[in-house]
């Protein structure tokens, strides 16, 4: 639950208003800092996660899977996970391409506009 100025008061007996005001102010500002750490924390544990297995980009959440850093190493990893990655990024020609150099078979979750470029195409050719 939110502390507030007012129920501040009941969890620490004694706080002045102004006190409170500093208080209930600052617990905020810490929870923020605490839910963007673990927001790092979950990040860099998804990265090392699709490092070691691509496929891991599936059970990432969408979040995740519409990060274009993220998205690239799972797709360096495992061509096929470019099945799990947003739309936006089965568009990108830069992660495509790295899609369908690790596995021409990729080329089936790209975009359609890029399953009809001729560089994506003869990447995934060549593989």
């Amino acid at each position: 639950p939110a502390v507030s100025e007012a129920n501040l008061g009941h969890i620490i007996p004694g706080v002045c208003p102004r006190q409170a005001k500093f208080l209930a102010g600052q617990m905020s500002l810490w929870r923020c800092q605490f839910s963007n750490w673990r927001t790092r924390a979950q990040r860099i544990a998804v990265l090392e996660a699709v490092k070691q297995n691509g496929y891991e980009l599936e059970y990432a959440g969408e979040d995740f899977q519409s990060d274009p850093e993220i998205v690239f190493e799972a797709v360096r990893q495992k061509g096929g996970a470019l099945e799990y990655a947003s739309l936006d990024l089965r568009a990108d020609k830069e992660i495509v391409l790295e899609a369908v150099n690790q596995d021409g078979d990729a080329l089936r979750f790209a975009s359609d506009i890029l399953q009809g470029d001729r560089e994506v195409v003869l990447k995934a050719v060549q593989q």
